[in-house]
C-alpha cells in the first residue's frame, strides 16, 4: 500500500510541475479529502 501512495505522490508532483493550473483543481480536491 505504501508503494501505491508513493507513486501517487510522485505523479501528483509531476503534474504540478507540468501544469500549475490543473494542479489547482487537484490541490483543492486533495485538501478537501
Amino acid at each position: 500500500m505504501q508503494e501505491t501512495i508513493s507513486t501517487t505522490q510522485f505523479q501528483n508532483r509531476a503534474m504540478e510541475n507540468t501544469s500549475v493550473t490543473r494542479t489547482t483543481d487537484a490541490s483543492v480536491t486533495m485538501h478537501d479529502g
